[in-house]
């Protein structure tokens, strides 16, 4: 599933490592998401857009 989590968290200056440890996940699912090879549950995609401040519309469903 394409995403911006690599983007936001990039803008954001938060590493994939330092987001998973933040919303409680493992770093290999947190990259594995990232790339697109995983795609989260809706309370993982909230985990998510929580730690980086953003929706889970513009993590995952952005042009």
């Amino acid at each position: 599933m394409e995403n911006s989590i690599k983007q936001i968290s990039k803008n954001k200056g938060i590493k994939l490592n330092v987001l998973a440890k933040q919303t409680g996940l493992s770093q290999t699912t947190v990259y594995s998401i990232a790339r697109g090879s995983s795609v989260p549950t809706l309370i993982t995609a909230y985990k998510i857009s929580k730690a980086l401040n953003t929706t889970i519309e513009d993590l995952f469903f952005k042009d």
